[in-house]
């Protein structure tokens, strides 16, 4: 556990793990601080910015709130508070659903009024799918607010 400073080539595989994952082309610069605390945080100038969950490098929502790269998945206002208590993505309490998700695609969920994110999530079937179904889990929820790693004193 701790901090580790990555390399150049860290940060080459890592910008290409993000562009091929979300579209984010050279997300990080060659002149960014890039440390890996603990061996899930990647920490970009000294904010926490990504969470690396099972070898996938998932959005901090703090990042997500300034710079909504995600497709998402909207749920209905009574289902907030399941999602911000970390419950995975019911379908009864969707309202929308972006085009062309994948199955076991990132996504950010966010609330139909503000349309903030709550929660990263991963879809568990593809976008027309989860269309089609009337209930049923339909993406496991990775990280949401209030979560250890929001409060993170890095974040």
């Amino acid at each position: 556990m701790g901090n580790r400073q990555l390399s150049n080539r860290d940060r080459k595989s890592i910008n290409s793990m993000l562009e091929i994952a979300y579209g984010l082309r050279e997300f990080i610069g060659k002149k960014d601080s890039l440390n890996l605390i603990d061996d899930m945080l990647l920490e970009i100038n000294g904010t926490i910015r990504f969470l690396l969950i099972d070898g996938t490098y998932i959005p901090h929502l703090k990042l997500l709130l300034k710079n909504p790269f995600l497709p998402e998945v909207v749920v209905d206002m009574g289902a907030v508070k399941f999602m911000v208590s970390g419950a995975d993505v019911m379908r009864p309490g969707i309202v929308a659903i972006s085009e062309g998700i994948r199955e076991g695609q990132i996504v950010a969920v966010v609330d139909e009024k503000n349309r903030k994110p709550l929660c990263v999530a991963q879809a568990l079937y593809d976008g027309k799918t989860m269309q089609t179904m009337i209930g049923g889990k339909v993406c496991k929820n990775l990280h949401w607010i209030g979560d250890g790693y929001w409060n993170h004193p890095l974040s």
